[in-house]
């Protein structure tokens, strides 16, 4: 196994060369918190699927997002509806209501620092299709970065449909209701800076990155007894990568790609699950938050 690690990393790396130049350049921005404090990102394509609930998986459209106001306080968001669930589109289960999620909630910065180091700033990206290969050139600058710890709370509901084994008969089937509390830490970091070099011209990286841990309680639900998981008591992982600036030339500038979210967990009926999903964004700036 451990050969075959070696061997995929060294493939990988043959693959795709990763240039540090010797290339003249000056910083002209370096400001980490100046980053949009709002942001309305829409789904077309979140995926959500539960271990122990395989006829729930769903792919879903919805709108999630953040506040911030004065680097303190702040809010998110989330509404995700299921225009396509596995139960009902294999026909089976067409009369039961497709999965909605809602949460709403706000966080409270604790402790909040910014500290210099290393950020690299991409400058040109090349590919070869006759040798296969991709050159990657990028400088490493010494710049600040912005972290910060928050606490976070809010409300949490969940309705999906469920199916379960029953080898005495006909399986049971139904729509689950979930609503309780989620609650937890979030620990945060952005950078945003632009650099003007000699060789490529002004360049620039943004990125704001939240990982965060909950505990799930959803004591108010209507899940069956002989579901597999009965505990009212769940936790997830979350990690998001939140939008730095608005329009599509300013994005391009700062190498933001793309909003994505990626959760994984545990809760109530569905047991182990995953989600995920890349996002359309809308942000900016909302001066009378800002600080």
């Amino acid at each position: 196994m451990k050969t075959k690690l070696i061997f995929f990393a060294l493939l990988v790396a043959a693959r795709i060369n990763f240039a540090q130049e010797e290339i003249k350049f000056q910083v002209t921005e370096d400001d980490p918190k100046n980053i949009n404090n709002f942001s309305c990102n829409i789904d077309f394509l979140h995926l959500d699927a539960g271990f122990n609930n395989f006829d729930g998986t769903s792919i879903n459209l919805g709108v999630w997002g953040h506040l911030m106001y004065k680097s303190k306080l702040g809010a998110d968001y989330s509404i995700r509806y299921g225009y396509l669930t596995l139960g009902k589109s294999l026909g089976s289960y067409g009369n039961l209501a497709s999965n909605l999620n809602i949460q709403l909630g706000g966080n409270y910065i604790l402790k909040q620092h910014v500290s210099s180091g290393n950020n690299i700033v991409y400058l040109k990206y090349e590919e070869s299709y006759l040798h296969k290969s991709s050159r990657v050139t990028f400088i490493n600058v010494n710049s600040s970065k912005w972290r910060y710890t928050s606490v976070r709370g809010g409300l949490y509901y969940k309705r999906n449909l469920y199916t379960i084994d029953n080898q005495e008969g006909e399986d049971l089937s139904g729509n689950y209701h979930l609503l309780g509390l989620y609650g937890g830490i979030c620990f945060g970091s952005s950078a945003k800076l632009l650099v003007q070099t000699d060789k490529f011209g002004e360049r620039g990286r943004g990125y704001h990155n939240r990982f965060m841990v909950d505990v799930l309680l959803t004591p108010v639900n209507n899940v069956p007894e002989n579901a597999k998981a009965l505990l009212p008591i769940g936790a997830r992982v979350i990690w998001q990568s939140l939008p730095v600036v608005s329009g599509r030339k300013n994005r391009k500038q700062y190498s933001q790609r793309f909003t994505t979210e990626i959760e994984a967990g545990y809760r109530m009926l569905d047991g182990l699950y995953v989600g995920g999903t890349i996002a359309f964004s809308i942000s900016k700036t909302l001066h009378s938050f800002s600080e």
